[in-house]
């Protein structure tokens, strides 16, 4: 088994995965873990493919374009179900696990009818077939996406209803209120809101809170600027409590979100790994599918 450093594999995803966005930091993370098993194939001297396994679940599989269609990608995820299959692995996923590249197997196409308006014209259903030959299965029963939106361009013209609810930057007072809201409605979330950087006014990634006219926290989200790449600003894990749904609570937090990446100069807005029905609520904000992916899984 050849090795190769987390920095020369995460050049392999950029080169491999022009179309994917993950901060620097957490590509070396997640590449460096040490539970990793690496099979890596060098041409030149230069690392050319790979297949990064954990556990059940192939973190990376990447083959640079001159090297592909060549069996080189079969015989490298062949050897990672051996090693997954040895070490007692009942199936394997590509894609997400405990931290992740891609939330799957990124392709072009949708596999419940979504809107294919937006995808790159690079990005086509090549990698989902390869997969698809090879006795995997697309293990959900609906859609799950990254979204984008072009900051140049007007937001959506639909009104929302003047009910006194606004959105600001949250500040570390509102830390308690606003983590116990997106308790109440995502505690998945909770962990992210949690750290007390995201209130901190010059940090990479803050907390926006909605507030009702009575001052309570209703809910809220995350707004990284640049993180994920030059002129990109990001949103994600948006959480209303239960009280504060169906207000255009959520609308408001993501149309706020795109105001501050506007006033801050970058040029595209990204949500990355959401899933079926969602859209139309991004969609609220001028966000749009522009990567499908193929939650890949097989029985061992």
């Amino acid at each position: 088994m050849m090795t190769a450093t987390p920095g020369e594999l995460a050049g392999l995803f950029r080169r491999c995965f022009p179309f994917s966005y993950r901060a620097a930091n957490t590509l070396l993370r997640v590449l460096s873990d040490p539970r990793n098993r690496v099979f890596a194939h060098r041409a030149g001297g230069q690392l050319a493919a790979a297949a990064v396994l954990q556990a059940g679940t192939v973190l990376l599989l990447a083959v640079d374009e001159p090297l592909r269609r060549q069996g080189l990608g079969g015989a490298l995820l062949r050897r990672a179900e051996d090693a997954a299959r040895a070490a007692g692995e009942p199936q394997l996923t590509v894609g997400a696990g405990d931290g992740y590249l891609t939330p799957g197997v990124p392709t072009g196409k949708s596999f419940f009818g979504g809107d294919e308006t937006h995808i790159p014209a690079g990005l086509t259903d090549e990698a989902a077939r390869f997969f698809a030959k090879r006795g995997y299965r697309h293990a959900a029963d609906c859609d799950f996406f990254d979204m984008t939106v072009d900051l140049s361009r007007p937001l959506p013209g639909q009104a929302l209803p003047e009910n006194g609810v606004r959105c600001r930057w949250a500040r570390p007072e509102d830390r308690e209120a606003l983590c116990a809201a997106v308790r109440a409605a995502e505690p998945g979330f909770e962990k992210y809101y949690q750290n007390p950087d995201c209130y901190a006014e010059h940090a990479p990634e803050r907390a926006v809170i909605a507030v009702s006219p009575q001052g309570e926290a209703l809910g809220g989200l995350l707004v990284s600027l640049g993180v994920e790449g030059p002129g990109v600003g990001s949103l994600g894990c948006t959480a209303v409590r239960p009280e504060g749904q169906h207000r255009g609570t959520a609308t408001r937090l993501c149309r706020f979100a795109v105001a501050v990446m506007r006033g801050a100069g970058m040029r595209q807005g990204f949500l990355g790994y959401t899933y079926s029905g969602l859209e139309r609520l991004y969609g609220r904000a001028g966000f749009a599918p522009s990567a499908y992916y193929m939650m890949a899984q097989k029985a061992l």
